[in-house]
């Protein structure tokens, strides 16, 4: 299945946040209160379930996978945010996101400045 071609505005106003922990849902609630609407990749069935009762796209998996950013619709967002400090493997998602959409605006947390 081909992505859906989306005009660029349409993709500012979209986000991936990887990740659902306290500042994943703080990120979450920021992006959706200023009009952005968000898809969290998550590995907690739970949490996505939750996610998905209240009405936010939730996706399962890794996002070092190349399927689950796919998954997720990297290829038509405009933001890719990064909310667990000291993730493993962060630069491989970068990677990908970035061979995956050239465009993408990426935000990462780290734990050191």
């Amino acid at each position: 299945m081909e992505a859906e071609a989306v005009q660029p505005s349409d993709a500012l106003h979209r986000a991936i946040i990887v990740g659902y922990g306290p500042v994943g849902q703080t990120v979450t609630h920021l992006v959706r209160e200023n009009g952005i609407e968000p898809t969290v990749i998550e590995m907690n069935l739970d949490t996505i379930r939750r996610l998905r009762n209240q009405g936010i796209s939730a996706i399962y998996g890794d996002a070092r996978h190349r399927d689950t950013l796919t998954s997720a619709g990297v290829h038509t967002v405009g933001n890719f945010i990064l909310s667990p400090a000291g993730l493993h493997g962060c630069e491989e998602i970068i990677r990908l996101a970035r061979e995956l959409n050239p465009s993408i605006r990426i935000l990462a947390r780290s734990t050191y400045l």
